[in-house]
């Protein structure tokens, strides 16, 4: 159980400005963080909010029906790989994450099954099977 009084600041020490790890974070410490913020994330906890939702792009052909864009936003594309993510740890799967951030979005999702572990630079992410 993570200690009274423990402010977000207190871990901050560990990240840069982008949310990337420094060197100093181990996983032991990165445990505490993460109680910290399944402490203070909400999940969504409805039945309707199993992935990320946006508005697809549309994608544009010339007149060959080649392939010429694609008009996705980064906010599309971030949409995307989080769906991605979610996908793959709920077939059982363990995902690799480089930011925080990215955790932070997947615990919305799976507030009290998300396990972690902090392997020097990145994360291994996965859910933890309910046991009936």
């Amino acid at each position: 159980m993570i200690t009274q009084g423990i402010q977000e600041n207190d871990f901050r020490q560990y990240f840069d400005k982008h949310s990337r790890p420094l060197c100093s974070l181990t996983d032991e410490i990165w445990q505490k963080d993460f109680e910290y913020m399944k402490n203070n994330i909400k999940s969504y906890n409805d039945g309707e909010n199993k992935k990320m939702k946006y508005i697809k792009a549309k994608t544009t052909y010339d007149e060959y029906g080649n392939y010429m864009s694609d008009t996705r936003t980064n906010y599309q594309l971030y949409c995307q790989f989080i769906n991605d993510i979610l996908s793959e740890i709920r077939k059982g799967n363990i995902a690799f994450l480089f930011f925080e951030y990215h955790i932070k979005q997947l615990l919305c999702f799976h507030h009290d099954t998300l396990r972690t572990k902090y392997m020097g630079g990145y994360w291994e992410v996965w859910i933890e099977k309910e046991v009936i």
